[in-house]
């Protein structure tokens, strides 16, 4: 099940070999460790860049996630879910 959002949501993540990597995020109150980032990619929003990236929670769902360098804020976009949301 593909499940498309926009919600913000709050990051945790280090800076590794020069590249920002998500640790772990938070989303409807429920906190989710990322065991791995599948890919990742950036495109541009006028003077602004987004930062994409495919993580793989705890829950084995993968899920994509972006920063977004005009107010530094992160965005859930979507999740691929095993089960129901």
């Amino acid at each position: 099940m593909v499940f498309e959002t926009k919600e913000t949501i709050s990051v945790s993540a280090v800076f590794k070999d020069f590249q920002l990597r998500p640790t772990a995020f938070i989303w409807n109150g429920k906190k989710y460790r990322v065991i791995s980032v599948s890919s990742s990619f950036q495109n541009r929003k006028g003077k602004f860049c987004c930062y994409h990236y495919a993580v793989k929670a705890q829950n084995r769902d993968i899920y994509e996630i972006c920063l977004s360098t005009e107010d530094m804020s992160w965005s859930l976009i979507r999740v691929h879910s095993q089960g129901d949301l």
